[in-house]
């Protein structure tokens, strides 16, 4: 059985002293956050700034933390696959606005706790705990875009 190794970012923002998360809807019409394969000579972070970026348009995000991974399996072509997916939470600027574009049908900002009943798939739950955790406890912090390094102690 092969294993595909992708990475994504579960993207926040600050508005009016809130934290909002965006969702993308793929095209199984399902909520869900952008992110894709791990191309050669990338690090997985690396591959979520550039999903992000591809999928919904917003650069200059700040990494906040590594927040794990998500393992599955599916079948492609008749034949079962692994897949691994490194996540990772990362901070836009305020006024950040998205647009729908490579593989993304629609995207959206949503409300703190509210991203956990939105986001499609159960598997992100645990993670997105730990993402409503650390993004609470950054609020009001000063951004610095992560262009594709990990800040200290991460």
């Amino acid at each position: 059985m092969d294993t595909e190794i992708s990475a994504g970012g579960i993207v926040f923002r600050e508005s009016q002293g809130q934290v909002e998360f965006l969702l993308m809807r793929d095209r199984f019409g399902v909520w869900t956050f952008p992110k894709g394969h791990v191309e050669p000579g990338e690090t997985p972070l690396q591959t979520a700034l550039r999903e992000v970026a591809e999928e919904v348009g917003l650069q200059g995000l700040e990494l906040v933390a590594p927040l794990g991974q998500t393992r599955y399996r599916f079948a492609r072509r008749g034949t079962q696959q692994r897949k691994v997916v490194h996540w990772f939470l990362l901070r836009a600027r305020p006024g950040a606005r998205p647009e729908a574009r490579d593989k993304a049908m629609a995207v959206g900002w949503i409300g703190g706790e509210e991203v956990l009943n939105a986001a499609g798939y159960s598997n992100l739950r645990p993670l997105l705990r730990k993402a409503l955790e650390l993004a609470a406890a950054r609020r009001g912090q000063k951004n610095s875009p992560a262009e594709g390094r990990p800040s200290p102690g991460c």
